[in-house]
């Protein structure tokens, strides 16, 4: 029903493959990556890397992951239509079918997301990166967003990805608070949010960090990651011959 937008970081490989993976069993009608590299025109905010670290000129501030800002391409990429972004750091473990009935209850809202009031507990991201607290933290992170209409075509316009500071696009400046949607927690669970605990997840978020790292071997459906891991792994490497 919807194509799936997955951000890629050549650090989080792993974490990409198994997303990728579990969108197209979870209904996604394609699976596109966001790759930094292969973005051409489309992508060109300046940024520089500083002690190690990807930085983005534009908002003076680091990056954590590659697809930081680019997210907000989809809807220059995809032009019409509804479709999802998640981050690569997730697993899906519902259908994407159900979140039609968002949209079809409340026609109005022109992006989708969980609402999420975080104050992060840890100090580092995944992959070492600082962990910061803004508002609307992880708005972002799972969108499902109208790419045909006006209002997102203009909030997460070509223009704005590259020249305004990316705060202003992951606050969804520009988007009038009573057009943005609120979907149930359940749809972007953050594994180390303390105060967030529900049952049977829809989207698992690893925001610090996942099973793909030794450090965060035990953390909650591990195992099933790995058994998708595995299968991603054999498909992969299986000699046809």
């Amino acid at each position: 029903m919807f194509p799936v937008y997955i951000g890629y970081d050549p650090r989080e490989f792993g974490a990409f493959a198994v997303a990728s993976a579990m969108a197209w069993r979870r209904g996604a009608t394609t699976v596109r990556g966001l790759f930094l590299a292969h973005l051409g025109d489309w992508y060109t905010r300046p940024t520089s890397w500083r002690d190690g670290q990807l930085w983005d000129d534009i908002s003076a501030a680091p990056m954590s992951t590659e697809f930081a800002i680019s997210r907000f391409l989809v809807p220059t990429i995809q032009r019409e239509g509804w479709a999802i972004f998640a981050d690569c750091d997730m697993m899906f473990m519902s259908n994407f079918e159900d979140l039609a009935k968002y949209i079809e209850k409340e026609p109005d809202k022109v992006i989708w997301c969980v609402k999420h009031k975080q104050e992060p507990v840890v100090s580092r991201k995944m992959g070492g990166a600082p962990q910061t607290s803004y508002p609307r933290k992880n708005w972002s992170s799972f969108m499902l967003m109208n790419c045909s209409h006006p209002v997102i075509k203009a909030a997460f316009s070509l223009e704005r990805v590259n020249t305004v500071p990316g705060r202003e696009l992951h606050r969804f400046e520009g988007i009038p608070d009573e057009l943005i949607g609120e979907l149930d927690p359940k749809w972007n669970w953050l594994v180390d949010e303390p105060l967030l605990h529900p049952p049977s997840p829809h989207v698992v978020h690893y925001t610090t960090g996942g099973p793909w790292l030794s450090e965060y071997r035990d953390v909650p459906y591990a195992p099933f990651w790995r058994e998708v891991a595995l299968g991603v792994a054999y498909e992969l490497t299986w000699d046809k011959k």
